[in-house]
């Protein structure tokens, strides 16, 4: 799916940058903490595919990049 949105809109090249950056810097913390909060607030695996499926191309990216930056700084729920 992510790779899909990112082929139609062509913004791959920003978003690897901007996950570099947050990797990169010393905000990558802060970063895993607000994907935590927005994260939980969806609550269940099943709600966060909803949440993904139902909302705009942008919702879904800043969705996946919070995974994204999670996984990064290995942080688990």
């Amino acid at each position: 799916m992510y790779s899909a949105i990112v082929k139609d809109f062509d913004i791959k090249n920003n978003y690897l940058r901007t996950i570099e950056e947050i990797k990169n810097s010393k905000l990558a913390s802060e970063f895993a903490n607000l994907a935590i909060k927005e994260i939980k607030e969806v609550k269940t695996p099943k709600k966060l595919l909803e949440c993904v499926l139902k909302n705009t191309v942008t919702k879904n990216l800043k969705i996946m990049s919070y995974l994204k930056i999670m996984r990064l700084v290995n942080i688990m729920l």
